[in-house]
């Protein structure tokens, strides 16, 4: 949320529409781009054509709107991150998330090289042995519905071996 008022903006002005569960991320994967079409300053409106319906306008309280304008431009590699995340979390919702991961590893590194199903294979029980050590039956993740400080570092442990084996690669 942001402190625009209604009178902030005009008709034909660009606008990124942030949800309140994206606390104020304009990158955040749920904000929506469209475009003002009316304002009505006395009851604290501003009506927006959003790209995937330019024919309904919405009408949307200006502090949940941000001029697209204003927005400082992102670096690429955190442009990267952001179609990284998309991309995983649409695999993800279709089931295929450690297929995808392959996917962008065969193209990446395996650019120029024979990569065969025994690799594939390899691939594909190191995502399972993960898998099943957090949230399978030999899990390392303390019983409980809630998170522990333990679950937090052994994440952490987690991500710092994956970390380091990522910057090997490079190396």
């Amino acid at each position: 949320m942001n402190n625009n008022r209604a009178a902030d903006f005009a008709p034909g002005d660009l606008v990124r529409y942030v949800p309140g569960h994206a606390h104020g991320n304009v990158r955040h994967a749920d904000c929506e781009d469209g475009k003002v079409t009316r304002v009505e300053a006395d009851i604290e409106s501003v009506f927006v054509s959003f790209d995937g319906h330019p024919q309904q306008p919405q009408a949307c309280d200006p502090t949940s709107l941000v001029k697209i304008a204003s927005i400082p431009p992102q670096d690429e590699r955190a442009q990267i991150a952001d179609i990284a995340d998309r991309i995983a979390k649409e695999w993800a919702d279709k089931g295929r998330l450690i297929e995808g991961g392959w996917m962008a590893y065969a193209a990446t590194l395996g650019r120029g090289k024979s990569i065969d199903a025994d690799t594939r294979k390899v691939f594909f029980l190191g995502a399972e042995h993960l898998y099943s050590c957090i949230m399978g039956r030999d899990a390392v993740m303390d019983a409980g519905a809630d998170v522990t400080p333990n679950d937090m570092r052994r994440m952490a442990l987690i991500q710092e071996e994956l970390d380091r084996f990522r910057r090997s690669l490079v190396t």
